[in-house]
């Protein structure tokens, strides 16, 4: 089973997204290239790829993204983002970020793309979940 595992997570990697690390004037823009696993599909397809990108492995580069653009923000006036990234500190809450940052790109580029309401519509109601699941979990930070 392991082995499975690692090859489906291998496979995510190359067919999910490229990542492309930004220089400092394009922080805000999206590192995620998505035109390859999201562009002219069915919306059953749109539905399981998103899916896989929420189960899809946090990268060395979405962390180092994370602290480069966001390692400054503290929560609940206790750490910052990077503190708790060094010090291995609630990492269900920094895997939150990443994949609420993944979904929020995705929102972008579907939007872009002038893609169908209903495709619009998946991604807000999840990212209200995520949204939820984050709250949650910043209250367990002291």
């Amino acid at each position: 089973m392991f082995n499975f595992l690692t090859l489906k997570e291998e496979r995510f990697i190359h067919k999910k997204f490229d990542f492309r690390i930004l220089s400092n004037e394009e922080g805000f823009e999206s590192p995620y290239l998505f035109n390859k696993y999201f562009n002219n599909i069915s919306y059953n397809i749109f539905v399981q790829n998103v899916t896989e990108l929420l189960e899809f492995i946090i990268l060395s580069e979405e962390i180092n993204y994370l602290k480069t653009f966001f390692g400054k923000k503290k929560i609940n006036n206790v750490h910052t983002i990077s503190k708790l990234i060094k010090r291995e500190l609630h990492s269900d809450f920094i895997d939150n970020i990443i994949i609420c940052k993944r979904i929020e790109f995705l929102y972008d580029y579907i939007c872009k793309k002038k893609m169908p309401i209903n495709y619009i519509e998946y991604i807000d109601k999840l990212l209200i979940s995520l949204y939820k699941t984050r709250t949650f979990l910043v209250k367990k930070i002291h």
